[in-house]
């Protein structure tokens, strides 16, 4: 399991709880950002793509509408990765699909 930080952006209080909840549950975690970026990838054999909001924080311009989810708590970010179905990020081209 890995952490690895590839952006100097502004973070999100809750973020460091959530990489770390994230990593015990198996996932290796980067975190990203850049206009229309989202600001977790979390790979636990596939990709999971999320965006990190703290409290009441609005999304920026650029990250209004963007097709990945937005997670304010632990047992959110657990939600994305636990849910059945298409991987977060693969049909939007983070992934290798389109």
């Amino acid at each position: 399991m890995a952490y690895s930080r590839l952006s100097r952006g502004k973070r999100d209080a809750i973020e460091g709880d959530i990489i770390k909840a994230l990593r015990e549950a198996g996932c290796e975690v980067f975190q990203i950002s850049g206009r229309r970026a989202p600001d977790l990838l979390a790979w636990r054999g596939r990709p999971y793509v999320m965006e990190v909001k703290s409290g009441k924080g609005k999304a920026t311009n650029s990250q209004q509408g963007a097709p990945w989810p937005v997670v304010r708590s632990i047992p959110e970010a657990l939600a994305v990765i636990n849910a059945s179905g298409e991987p977060s990020g693969i049909r939007y081209g983070l992934g290798g699909g389109s």
